[in-house]
């Protein structure tokens, strides 16, 4: 009881610590923080460990930070966790504690998920591991994953769980994602004169139509329950340039959601449904910006197992389910990887009143040290690689 009580304790501290430390991705904000602040501090306390300690720079003040912990000869796990923040009003900066949860920007979202790594990896004894272990603490998760494609090129663990808000939850798929830029340019005139110019706002309207009705049709999809259907939304719209003036222009951002087996080229219809605009006499161009891949793992993996194990072994309910929202996860999985995605419960990422329920650090802490333990010692697990 004096144990666990310590425990709690400890998780507490270091999650507000962590949290207290603005680290605002710099991509998102340019007057955030940024991640050095806070990588400094995982260095400082991984060394005071006695880790092995590797601070890689995947851009210009983007550290990521990646100790490891000797083992035996077994499978390399590595436990992947951000250390960059979304952004908010002041009062979304602000930590506390209350008795059962800790408030602040990115005690969930996932500083302290972090530090139940950190903290579960301390107590293990010398050698105790039937492989190494290796905690990465990256940058940039929330804007372009950087952190993470710069640690796959670079290390090559056996599997590896990814942190972020699942309510102890194992986390085995979640849709990918492409993000398409749309520009409609018309004709400005005075609005009195109308028909001289070609509204692009009206162009931009009758496109912001079709794509839901797109969205409607894909949503009647047999699909399958871990992903649910793939999925498209306008998500800004910005358009015109005085009052009195036919607009000549109207950017548009649209989201669009995949599943396995049909990714951002099945969307042909979207970038068709763009190019029609030339109808209205607009011109139309588009851009896509980004693209990522959809994520699913074997539900029966090695890593999985001793997922579904730990969680078990802490008296925890085991549920395995797909996630709403994208994670590096899927960069894993792209790199051959093995991964899943678990981590505590409790509400409000991204918005003003972001908390972690102060149960689930200590569940979280509980099943990653006992996953830790048992990861590798596995005939069927592959043997562990360093870089």
């Amino acid at each position: 009881m004096i144990a666990e009580a310590c425990t709690r304790r400890k998780l507490i501290d270091l999650t507000v610590a962590l949290a207290r430390i603005d680290s605002v991705n710099t991509t998102l904000d340019p007057a955030g923080g940024g991640e050095a602040e806070v990588g400094e501090f995982v260095r400082n306390w991984m060394t005071a460990q006695g880790w092995e300690v590797h601070v890689e720079w995947p851009a210009s003040g983007r550290p990521n930070v990646v100790g490891v912990i000797a083992g035996g000869d077994g499978a390399t796990l590595m436990i992947n966790a951000h250390l960059d923040t979304v952004g908010g009003v002041p009062e979304a900066l602000e930590v506390g504690v209350t008795d059962r949860r800790i408030h602040g920007r990115g005690v969930l979202d996932t500083k302290g998920g972090l530090a139940a790594a950190l903290l579960a990896a301390a107590e293990l004894d010398p050698g105790e591991p039937p492989g190494d272990i290796v905690i990465a603490a990256v940058c940039d998760e929330e804007a372009d994953s950087i952190g993470t494609s710069h640690i796959l090129r670079h290390w090559h663990p056996d599997a590896a769980i990814v942190i972020e808000p699942t309510d102890l939850a194992i986390v085995t798929g979640h849709r990918g994602f492409g993000i398409l830029d749309v520009t409609c340019i018309g004709r400005a005139a005075h609005t009195g004169h109308r028909r001289e110019g070609i509204n692009a706002i009206d162009s931009m309207a009758r496109l912001v139509t079709e794509l839901a009705e797109l969205d409607s049709r894909l949503a009647e999809r047999e699909t399958d329950p871990l992903f649910g259907p793939p999925s498209i939304q306008v998500t800004r719209v910005e358009g015109g340039r005085e009052l009195f003036t036919v607009p000549d222009r109207c950017a548009a951002t649209i989201e669009i959601r995949t599943v396995p087996g049909f990714d951002v080229q099945d969307f042909a219809a979207v970038v068709d449904t763009v190019d029609a605009r030339t109808a209205d006499g607009v011109t139309c161009r588009h851009e896509w910006v980004i693209e990522r891949p959809p994520f699913e793992v074997d539900a029966d993996a090695p890593i999985a197992r001793s997922a579904r194990a730990a969680l078990m072994a802490s008296g925890r309910e085991v549920t395995i389910t797909g996630a709403p929202f994208w994670t590096d996860a899927a960069l894993f999985a792209a790199a051959s990887v093995p991964a899943v995605v678990l981590g505590p419960g409790g509400h409000g990422i991204h918005s003003i009143d972001e908390w972690v329920e102060i149960d689930d650090l200590v569940a979280c802490h509980d099943t990653l040290r006992h996953v830790m333990t048992n990861f590798g010692s596995h005939p069927e697990s592959p043997i562990g690689n360093r870089p």
